[in-house]
């Protein structure tokens, strides 16, 4: 995943020219030495001992292992402004040519002259922070959504992507002046005759962002422009991230939301998805809604066009709204109409450019629903966790006859107790490997380890997901195993449900 850096070449710059010359960033503390094979805990003891602290530790770590090829970094000083963005091309190296040795090559791609300063831009004062005064040392770590606020005011056009992600797509979703979060009964006046909303009073995507509406932690959701993509996507088995706008009463084209890693629901998780909005009441509110705006509430869950009353999924996390983004007519996305997955890449080509800029995340309260573990207190628990765990359940009563298979046992997904060992299941259903492992590994260390629970057979973990690991994150698990001594592994359960 692509990080975001802002260093300082030089106490206000002073280096920046050599830098420049030499396509790379650099940092000092040369005292120390070369540091290609020094870890976190090396660093501090070099550090301590040439008289550095702590600070100046992490600082070095950030560059030395944090750094890594394909990440974004903006050279810039306090006092001068931002001398240039680019992307770092090269692993660390100790350059002796250099004045600043700790070193990466960097392709910039945006060189400022004159320079723009930190003051002049329209960035939140956390944001300034992090490039003058004491607070901002010599590298600090940015945010996404700093960065793309930082690009936005520099004019760059913002070009990251989820390498895990089966591309951008852009999608139309019917007009609401509720903020899609219930009917608004507009959708009958401002939709064309003989279509679904206007014929029916309501399009199904009104709920959109009813952010109340959870299931373990994903918002169950209808999107028009996934139907016809529904096969594709499946097949895909990625997320999706999919940027939404819709027609206003007006005509004006505007941008509503980008939300990121969108799964498509096949047929039998939108059913038990359906099912929880039942048995939680929230399928009658709709239809009682539904009712309030004098829409037809026999099409919510029995119309040709819609097959089904919830087709995606998402994080609420992963919203990212916009605010008063009207698109331009020369834009391509003012030429769109219908409701389907456009390529967002392909119309950036068909037209060079695209107005498209990502702007601040969307924070909203979590009020949960609630689905019954057995043997536990009430918790939220989604669909495909339910296929996952019966699945796993299912393959291991082969690989351990005779051995003690529980499930929800102590809040732990899945048990295995053997004669000699007890092996815990941890099962996140994320397509994303790396999302997988991030909210599993806490849980399954405190399941394991935490002081209350004692162990007397000796102990493996599996962080179960539903696609295998890349290099990369198994390169990451590897380094737990080994600089931990963690009984740690990854298993992958084919979605087949």
């Amino acid at each position: 995943m692509t990080k975001f850096w802002r260093i300082s070449p030089g106490e206000d710059g002073f280096l920046w020219n050599e830098q420049k010359a030499n396509g790379c960033i650099a940092i000092g503390w040369d005292e120390i030495g070369d540091a290609k094979n020094m870890d976190k805990k090396a660093l501090r003891a070099a550090c301590s001992k040439a008289g550095f602290s702590s600070i100046d530790a992490n600082q070095l770590n950030n560059f030395i292992n944090l750094i890594s090829i394909g990440d974004k970094v903006v050279a810039s000083a306090s006092a001068k402004g931002i001398f240039a963005v680019g992307t770092i091309t090269g692993d660390y190296e100790f350059d002796r040519k250099l004045e600043y040795k700790h070193s990466r090559k960097v392709k910039w791609e945006k060189i400022f002259s004159p320079l723009p300063s930190i003051v002049s831009l329209n960035l939140p004062v956390s944001t300034k922070f992090k490039f003058y005064g004491r607070s901002s040392r010599t590298i600090r770590e940015l945010d996404e959504s700093e960065w793309i606020h930082l690009t936005d005011e520099l004019g760059i056009e913002h070009t990251t992507s989820r390498p895990d992600s089966v591309g951008q797509k852009i999608t139309r979703i019917t007009f609401n002046s509720q903020n899609w979060q219930r009917p608004s009964g507009d959708a009958r006046k401002n939709e064309a005759p003989n279509t679904y909303a206007h014929k029916n009073g309501f399009g199904h995507e009104e709920w959109l962002f009813r952010s109340e509406w959870k299931i373990g932690g994903w918002r169950y959701s209808f999107m028009q422009g996934v139907n016809d993509s529904r096969r594709k996507l499946l097949e895909a088995n990625k997320p999706v991230d999919i940027s939404l706008f819709t027609i206003e009463p007006d005509k004006r084209r505007r941008l509503v939301a980008t939300i990121k890693a969108v799964e498509c629901l096949d047929d039998r998780q939108a059913e038990a998805a359906l099912k929880i909005f039942k048995k939680n009441g929230w399928f009658k509110t709709m239809l009682e809604e539904i009712k309030s705006v004098n829409g037809n509430v026999s099409a919510l869950n029995n119309s040709p066009e819609t097959s089904n009353v919830l087709n995606i999924r998402f994080r609420s996390e992963n919203v990212i709204s916009y605010h008063d983004e009207f698109i331009s007519e020369d834009d391509p996305i003012a030429g769109l109409n219908r409701y389907m997955l456009y390529d967002f890449a392909k119309l950036e080509r068909k037209a060079g450019t695209s107005s498209m800029r990502r702007r601040k995340e969307a924070s909203s309260g979590v009020v949960r629903g609630k689905v019954f573990r057995r043997a536990t207190e009430a918790v939220e628990y989604d669909p495909k966790h339910i296929f996952l765990q019966a699945k796993l359940i299912a393959e291991l009563k082969k690989e351990f006859p005779g051995a003690r298979i529980v499930p929800e046992e102590d809040f732990i997904d899945v048990s295995v107790q053997t004669e000699t060992e007890l092996i815990l299941y941890e099962i996140k259903s994320d397509l994303e490997p790396r999302t997988v492992i991030r909210q599993a590994l806490g849980q399954i260390l405190e399941y394991a380890f935490h002081s209350p629970r004692e162990r007397k057979l000796p102990v493996r973990l599996f962080i179960v997901g539903r696609n295998a690991p890349s290099p990369e994150d198994q390169k990451y698990l590897n380094l737990l195993k080994a600089k931990f001594s963690l009984p740690l592994e990854y298993r992958v359960i084919a979605d087949d449900s």
